[in-house]
């Protein structure tokens, strides 16, 4: 952003009016992210919500670098298979903040316990 700025002075009859003008460039507003560490996750379950958050309130984003294990659909994880998840939150910035330095957050994705059931045998008999 850049402000001019202008001194400037009335003047009289036998004064002519003072003026003077600079420009000054003003950098972006820096802002900072604070990512909430992720527990372990377990594959084929509803994953818990990752949580970010901007200094200025503007809306965080995320990235996935692990797209065989997680990635992010509708700013939202889904676990695809087991192994290490490395998410990152980003902001980018507007015309006031410049953008925040990203956050990345790695976890483990687990497998899930496997059940079994059978259904109910009874008197059922096998002649041999």
């Amino acid at each position: 952003m850049t402000v001019v700025l202008c001194a400037c002075g009335g003047g009289s009859e036998s004064t002519p009016q003072a003026k003077d003008a600079a420009t000054q460039a003003i950098g972006a507003a820096t802002h900072t992210l604070t990512f909430d560490q992720v527990k372990t996750q377990f594959y084929a379950t509803q994953p818990d919500a990752l949580i970010a958050r901007s200094s200025s309130g503007l809306p965080v984003s995320f990235t996935s670098s692990t797209p065989t294990v997680c990635i992010i659909d509708a700013n939202a994880l889904k676990l695809l298979n087991a192994g290490t998840c490395t998410v990152t939150a980003a902001q980018a910035g507007n015309s006031v903040y410049a953008p925040a330095s990203p956050v990345s957050r790695s976890f483990t994705v687990g497998r899930s316990a496997q059940k079994i059931t059978f259904p109910n045998l009874v008197n059922q008999f096998i002649e041999l």
